[in-house]
């Protein structure tokens, strides 16, 4: 779409899409995801032989912008970490086991922890044979350091880690000592559910050497215990990882215990290979020569790619889930899987522009734009069946026992007549296909609300990430549907990188009134669904600084508690509060090159973004 002479055929696509979708019909000669056996994974074939660069295909602004293992928020990306940092860095515990959201024991650097009868005392013992790649054993020092340097760096500033509450880790460690070499306890200030706790936090917690990193660029050999110092060290690592052009050469990077090391980075295009770690001393051992990550700038690129087989693995552009016959046809094997992430259009609680701020703090609003989006369609006519539909933040499937009930049908269905009622309900002009006002200001139960002025129009922003054309379309049908009923969504599409570097509360207060919704990608899940982080008020991760004293108190149940009921009742309330506008779950496809052979876990793995490359050889 980027060249000119494109523009008149993408109308025509575009317009055709937007028909499809709010008929909610299903086109002809498309391939749809039940036409399909794609949940079928090849056994390894063959045996490991050494050699063979592994090219990755990765979708525009996924690819690595940072490499110091804890990312900031302007940084985070999931992609980054599970298939960038964790490579080089090991997380103390592993996630899923293929596909499955579960801690991986055998992959992680640490036991199962024992958690004391009050929850206020976490043993963790750590794995024999673990070591650095200059030799010196992964120890409970390391953790301890890495703890250190996590609190001074939200001690800083809480965008400091992309992964952090207030009040929460890393504040909730009282102190963290060490009764030998292998073992770390951790004595916290308050309970916690252990669930959430292993499952949530622990698997965030990345061990780092102490024995090289304990430094700033004048002295070496710092205690990092001494808070004071602590800031210092985390100080200079961020300036470190602030320096792309130096990612491959700097010595502090080469100091890595997982089965990967960096070997060239660009800056320009965020290109990255990596290759094996020949001290690595965990499981797997790598086969191939190198692991190489090419972002692609456009969807129609990465799939040009697949199809001239120029990439080895890739995850298929949502939007041509078509080609999948064709891909196979082309020497890959496809894997369809479903995630447990959801992928909200995020509001913006504190734009004041426009009276946007009190007209979103509305509920009636939020659930009205609800029923304006036709999730039925978008999963037909926009995934072609390649997705299911979201109504809260967790998707209907598959089903497991955090699902209330109004997260298995949809408590706001598509429809425009109820969403223009809504509307007129709560003291709106409703003008379809012009701007609706308000002529009722006022905080009653008939009127507008509180802080809503006369005359005030149901007209925003709504930037959405234009790399995936899924998005584009899911952004124009709902655009169109909410002009029948006067609202006027000003699109504005921006790819990934721009959005996450500009478009949050946290992270750029100074663009505040900027943006009134974003879609900007989706929302990776915990293995314990909690939305702690991203819809609790202090949320580091709460873009849109969506605020409710109910919320809060349910997220910091379901931290605490360790009754599956807690977590379920959070995402009951967030899916009728509506903090964000959920739209269908995409699912995860992927394709690589059959001449790609390991054992099946190692590739369905790759769904769930937990990336595990050691464990893959090419066939001769």
């Amino acid at each position: 779409m980027a060249h000119r002479s494109h523009l008149a055929g993408a109308a025509v696509a575009v317009a055709a899409a937007l028909a499809l979708v709010g008929c909610s019909s299903a086109p002809q000669n498309t391939t749809r995801a039940a036409d399909l056996d794609l949940r079928s994974l090849p056994q390894a074939v063959g045996s490991p032989a050494p050699g063979g660069d592994v090219v990755v295909g990765l979708s525009a602004g996924t690819g690595p912008t940072w490499i110091f293992p804890y990312q900031p928020s302007q940084f985070a990306n999931f992609d980054m970490i599970s298939g960038f940092i964790n490579l080089m860095w090991r997380p103390l515990y592993w996630s899923y086991v293929g596909e499955s959201p579960e801690v991986n024991y055998p992959e992680s650097l640490a036991k199962e922890p024992a958690y004391s009868a009050d929850t206020l005392t976490v043993t963790i013992k750590l794995n024999d044979g673990y070591t650095w790649s200059d030799g010196k054993p992964v120890s409970a020092a390391d953790v301890v350091f890495s703890l250190s340097i996590l609190k001074a760096a939200v001690a800083e500033s809480a965008a400091n880690y992309y992964g952090y509450s207030p009040g929460q880790f890393p504040d909730n460690v009282k102190s963290a000592t060490t009764p030998d070499e292998r073992t770390v306890v951790l004595h916290l200030t308050r309970p916690v559910n252990p669930s959430w706790f292993t499952e949530n936090v622990l698997t965030q917690v990345i061990p780092l050497p102490s024995a090289k990193w304990n430094r700033t660029a004048n002295q070496e050999g710092l205690d990092a215990k001494d808070p004071a110092v602590a800031a210092q060290i985390f100080k200079y690592l961020f300036a470190q990882s602030s320096d792309p052009k130096t990612y491959a050469k700097n010595p502090l990077w080469k100091i890595v215990n997982g089965p990967f090391v960096l070997d060239q980075f660009t800056p320009a295009s965020n290109e990255a290979t990596l290759v094996p770690n020949d001290a690595y001393t965990g499981p797997g051992k790598a086969n191939i020569a190198s692991y190489k990550l090419k972002p692609f700038t456009s969807p129609a690129a990465l799939l040009s790619a697949i199809e001239t087989n120029t990439v080895d693995i890739a995850r298929v552009p949502p939007a041509n889930m078509e080609k999948v016959p064709d891909i196979q046809k082309k020497g890959y094997h496809v894997y369809k899987g479903e995630t447990t992430g959801f992928f909200p259009i995020t509001y913006n609680f504190k734009n004041k522009s426009g009276n946007f701020a009190a007209i979103i703090s509305q509920l009636y609003i939020r659930q009205a734009l609800a029923h304006l989006q036709d999730q039925a369609g978008v999963v037909k006519g926009v995934f072609k069946g390649f997705a299911v539909e979201t109504y809260g933040p967790l998707p209907s499937a598959p089903t497991s026992k955090y699902h209330p009930a109004n997260t298995l049908k949809n408590p706001y269905p598509f429809d425009i007549d109820q969403a223009a009622t809504i509307l007129k309900e709560h003291g709106w002009d409703v003008q379809p296909g012009g701007i609706t006002t308000c002529t009722a200001p006022g905080a009653g139960q008939n009127q507008c609300g509180a802080g809503i002025a006369q005359g005030a129009e149901l007209k925003w922003k709504f930037y959405y990430n234009n790399g995936p054309q899924t998005n584009t379309l899911q952004a124009q049908a709902l655009a169109s549907n909410a002009k029948r009923v006067g609202i006027e969504l000003e699109l504005v599409g921006k790819d990934a990188g721009f959005m996450i570097q500009n478009l949050s509360n946290v992270s750029n207060p100074q663009n505040v009134d900027e943006w009134g919704m974003k879609l900007l990608g989706g929302e990776g899940s915990f293995l314990n669904p909690t939305s702690n982080n991203l819809y609790n008020t202090t949320g580091s991760s709460n873009s849109g600084s969506y605020s409710n004293p109910k919320a809060d108190a349910l997220i910091q149940a379901s931290v605490v508690d360790s009754d599956p009921s807690a977590a379920k009742a959070e995402i009951e309330f967030l899916t009728t509060d509506q903090p964000a506008l959920f739209t269908p779950s995409r699912s995860t496809v992927i394709a690589w090159t059959d001449k790609l052979a390991g054992p099946p876990n190692a590739f369905a793995s790759f769904v769930s973004g937990q990336t595990q490359p050691q464990y893959w050889w090419f066939n001769k």
